[in-house]
């Protein structure tokens, strides 16, 4: 199950570890933790930045961030989420340089301090169009002019592999629910409707949130976090979640 609002999320604290697929630990090729060492070693790790982990969860990646820049970063984690920062806070205890907000990242107003790195794994699901753009403009907003924002978001191209890997498993038809909307990429993940990105609609999406699309990449998982006991003949192609990096520019006037 992937939940969507603060309520849902509080309720899913306590299980969320069995609950919430753990992106860098299943990440086969480590991708995203690559990505963030090569912008660490860009930017110079002496070099004091605000590193923002926004819909941070339960801290899963504040570790790390703190590894990939060093002692020169200073952390914001943001969740909508009392009950995860809790845990977050809890996992990370005594780490002076993080610093932990609660906020609602769909909201119409959001004001936060503006980071040289942002983060933000698996937050842009929900399948309400309008909360899903202000939480996206919202987050790229507070991406300083330069900055780079590591988004990560479920592929659309992956769950219909998967569709098509269900069949040779199971051998019979994918039943697709209802309230599916496939071709805007709502689609069901574990009984909660969720978005997915192709790859075309990410590169569209970088200039609305006035970013350029410095570029993007699979994040690969092994089939069990799909199927329960794939055969093992399922190798590649392994589903996956995209990863862009935006690279975020001056807002047109």
């Amino acid at each position: 199950m992937r939940a969507h609002g603060p309520n849902d999320w509080d309720s899913m604290a306590r299980r969320f570890d069995g609950g919430v697929c753990h992106v860098l630990a299943e990440d086969r090729g480590r991708v995203v933790a690559r990505a963030l060492a090569e912008e660490a070693r860009r930017r110079g790790r002496r070099r004091r930045i605000l590193v923002g982990d926004f819909g941070c969860g339960i801290g899963r990646a504040l570790p790390l961030l703190a590894r990939s820049f060093g002692r020169a970063a200073e952390i914001l984690a943001v969740d909508g989420s009392s009950a995860c920062l809790a845990r977050a806070r809890s996992a990370v205890r005594g780490a002076r340089h993080i610093a932990f907000v609660h906020a609602d990242l769909a909201a119409r107003r959001l004001s936060l301090p503006r980071v040289d790195v942002g983060l933000c794994i698996n937050v842009a699901l929900t399948p309400d169009d309008d909360a899903r753009e202000r939480l996206l403009a919202n987050v790229a907003g507070h991406v300083r002019r330069g900055g780079r924002l590591f988004l990560v978001v479920p592929s659309l191209e992956s769950d219909l592999l998967v569709r098509r890997r269900f069949v040779d498993w199971a051998g019979e038809p994918w039943r697709a629910k209802r309230r599916e909307r496939v071709a805007d990429g709502i689609v069901d993940a574990g009984g909660v409707l969720t978005k997915h990105w192709t790859r075309e609609e990410l590169l569209l999406l970088a200039p609305r949130l006035a970013c350029r699309a410095v570029s993007i990449a699979r994040v690969e998982y092994g089939w069990h976090t799909e199927l329960v006991r794939p055969p093992k003949s399922f190798r590649e192609p392994y589903p996956w979640d995209w990863l862009v990096v935006l690279e975020r520019r001056s807002p047109r006037r």
